[in-house]
């Protein structure tokens, strides 16, 4: 019988910024199939105001009008092997330390990716 691999051992933060109005992060998937997000928690600085969009590889995942600090965007989309670029685009083009900026991801199975900026 072969072991069990835990997929959230091979799913981890690659990179991230700030531009402007976007604040941006790599997740990287080393497994072989999709995992998919059950939620995203992020948290930005008042400077950048309301959270206008959530794209993941190109394609919007959430449109709203979320008032900062924070926002929880429901899951569904899949985390696909290799990398998997995630945009968070704001109302204002501000660029506050991105300290201030931090991102929680959570995956079927309960497990979480976090991390922010430097």
């Amino acid at each position: 019988m072969t072991p069990m691999v835990d997929p959230c051992m091979n799913i981890w933060f690659n990179n991230g910024g700030v531009d402007g109005k976007e604040m941006w992060v790599d997740v990287w998937n080393d497994n072989s199939v999709g995992i998919q997000i059950m939620s995203i928690h992020v948290y930005w600085p008042d400077l950048n105001g309301v959270l206008e969009k959530v794209n993941l590889n190109g394609a919007d995942i959430w449109q709203g009008a979320d008032d900062p600090p924070d926002a929880w965007i429901p899951g569904g989309d899949f985390i696909w092997p290799g990398s998997n670029l995630l945009r968070f685009i704001f109302k204002f083009d501000a660029q506050p330390p991105p300290a201030m900026y931090w991102v929680d991801i959570e995956f079927l199975g309960g497990c979480h990716v976090s991390g922010g900026g430097t």
